[in-house]
């Protein structure tokens, strides 16, 4: 299988065409998603991976349009940051998990 180029030119500048095409895809992704305490600022930088991701990942061969692809892979890394932004951090050294010192 070959690897998928985009816009048939390989190197930096041909990715960040590409990243900068679809920005709007992404911003559109992350304003119908609730966000929960990350911020829109965020979520658009983790969405922006998720983008990379499914430009890195994509096979044209495959018959499915781009945006099909990458709207899921966007949602997905924003899901995964908000996620992580909910979870409690974990206990400080000498601590434990109910907040006792040791």
């Amino acid at each position: 299988m070959e690897e998928y180029t985009p816009s048939g030119a390989p190197g930096a500048s041909a990715w960040e065409e590409e990243m900068r095409r679809h920005e709007a895809l992404v911003r559109w992704v992350v304003g119908r998603q609730w966000l929960g305490p990350l911020s829109y600022v965020d979520a658009c930088q983790e969405g922006r991976l998720g983008l990379w991701r499914a430009l890195t990942r994509y096979d044209p061969c495959r018959g499915t349009a781009f945006s099909t692809y990458a709207v899921p892979a966007i949602a997905r890394a924003v899901w995964r940051a908000v996620a992580a932004a909910q979870r409690p951090p974990p206990p400080a050294v000498g601590e434990s998990a109910a907040g006792e010192v040791f």
